[in-house]
């Protein structure tokens, strides 16, 4: 038996259809169970197109290291009225946590994730004081007003005020949250959206050969990396990719999305031998992405993107690609400044966009050697948001 310590993590959300979420969760899972004796518990709501579970209610996830639990069947998500098979879902839901809560022991550490309010029917059966809440993103992000909103609220209130210490993206988010329900008795662990460099890795030799499969020659490369969400300034991006062709006539806009037709739509007039949208699996990534020479994180002002930490971005720097970042990116876009690591550009503000260019290029063009200085910059940034650095402070706060 192993001498490990025990850390849960029980964690519901999208990990069937969300890249970003299964990126975070795989790599933190992976980091527990590094050092500990690890088990996983998480629960993806049905959701149009998944795939039929087991006789367990389990599914098995592409790139996740441990199985999914879908409380209710596809033939219930078909024939069932929506309101009332949610209904059924977090009934079948709760009655597998009450049982599960029996294995808990006093001494796990127990971490907890996403909408799980049906927990605190059952708070008395967690015997641990050792409880982190695992929080990531906002309820603002999806909407701001409503029944919906208000019934959400409390249960993240009681989520704040319960759930033991609170496990943060950026020291923002912890500002964000001590103004909504107060700051949080047992503290803050801020462990930013990391980046894996066993899986992406820079060098000049990468650049190269990336180049190379590219097929750009010597050209400018602008790479938007990630899905059309509003919130990352897809219609501003394209817009700003012609005004960037002003200042580089020899600039290539790579597009690496699944919601090519989107894009297609957007990028209406731009020259097909200026442009390229494709789907990329994840796995190619590291031998592909060292091609670009800029990459796009233009996000809009506002709560949202001030919390946040774009995982997007350690991943560009991983890649020795400096940034486009919009003004109020969570923490980074003052790490880009710091660092010289890129530019910001406001998307709401068009008339800005020169200069940001040129604030880019008089970096771009500092030395004599293509650059090469900017990018080792960029990989030395993103070795200080790796899973590797954090590594011993990730033992350390659950041990």
């Amino acid at each position: 038996m192993s001498s490990k310590s025990k850390v849960i993590f029980l964690g519901a959300g999208d990990i069937w259809f969300c890249t970003g979420s299964r990126t975070l969760f795989r790599q933190f899972l992976k980091e527990l169970d590094l050092h500990f004796n690890l088990e996983c518990l998480f629960f993806q709501f049905r959701m149009e197109g998944m795939p039929d579970a087991d006789e367990n209610g389990m599914i098995d996830v592409p790139d996740f290291p441990a199985k999914v639990f879908t409380p209710v069947s596809n033939q219930a998500f078909g024939l069932l009225p929506r309101k009332i098979f949610r209904i059924v879902e977090r009934i079948v839901l709760w009655v597998y946590l009450n049982r599960w809560m029996r294995t808990i022991k006093p001494d796990d550490a127990l971490i907890l994730h996403g909408n799980l309010g049906l927990i605190h029917t059952l708070f008395h059966k967690i015997p641990t004081k050792k409880k982190w809440w695992f929080k990531v993103g906002i309820i603002e992000e999806e909407e701001d007003s409503g029944i919906k909103y208000r019934l959400r609220k409390a249960l993240e209130l009681l989520n704040a005020t319960r759930l033991g210490k609170r496990l943060i993206v950026s020291r923002p988010m912890g500002e964000f949250l001590n103004h909504e329900y107060g700051v949080s008795d047992a503290g803050d662990f801020i462990m930013p959206c990391l980046v894996d460099l066993d899986f992406f890795s820079w060098t000049e030799e990468k650049r190269k050969t990336a180049r190379e499969r590219l097929g750009v020659g010597d050209r400018f490369v602008l790479l938007y990396l990630g899905s059309a969400e509003p919130q990352q300034s897809p219609a501003e991006t394209v817009e700003f990719f012609k005004r960037l062709k002003k200042h580089r006539p020899d600039a290539f806009f790579w597009i690496a999305s699944g919601d090519q037709e989107y894009f297609k739509t957007l990028a209406e007039g731009i020259a097909p031998e200026d442009i390229r949208i494709e789907k990329l699996p994840y796995e190619k990534l590291p031998e592909l992405l060292p091609a670009a020479d800029l990459g796009c994180l233009m996000r809009q002002r506002g709560i949202v993107n001030r919390v946040s930490s774009p995982v997007k971005f350690p991943e560009y720097m991983a890649n020795g690609i400096p940034v486009i970042i919009g003004p109020e990116s969570g923490e980074y876009t003052n790490v880009v400044q710091t660092n010289k690591v890129g530019a910001v550009a406001d998307p709401d503000d068009a008339e800005t966009w020169d200069d940001s260019i040129k604030t880019f290029f008089d970096l771009y063009n500092t030395d004599d050697t293509n650059s090469t200085d900017l990018r080792k910059r960029c990989f030395e940034t993103a070795a200080r948001l790796s899973w590797q650095h954090y590594r011993p402070s990730i033992k350390k706060e659950f041990s």
